[in-house]
């Protein structure tokens, strides 16, 4: 394809973790009423249900490319039509790895 787009997604629950303490500090609460875990959930979906129907999307998670970079790596070059061998991939990962929680 001419164009292809790589989606980059955290994991559900860090992502809603994370929204929700940007919130201003009048309204956080110890526990996540229920209200806004739908809302999170709702937000989520549409986000998702959006980009699940684009054409020539790869959706890579970012736990992933945490956990195992060399193939979270090979799978978005592969999906750009890059020539890469596998020393390639180890290079890349060795000299620049991945960092970040």
């Amino acid at each position: 394809p001419s164009e292809f787009t790589i989606l980059i997604v955290r994991h559900p629950v860090d992502s809603f973790y994370s929204r929700y303490e940007k919130l201003p500090k009048g309204q956080l609460q110890e526990k996540v009423p229920t209200s806004r875990v739908k809302q999170l959930i709702q937000s989520w979906r549409k986000f998702q249900s959006y980009w699940d129907k684009q054409k020539n999307v790869i959706t890579i998670r970012y736990e992933d490319i945490l956990q195992n970079p060399a193939v979270e790596l090979k799978k978005m070059l592969q999906a750009l039509n890059y020539n890469v061998t596998d020393d390639d991939i180890q290079r890349a990962v060795s000299k620049h790895p991945p960092q970040g929680y």
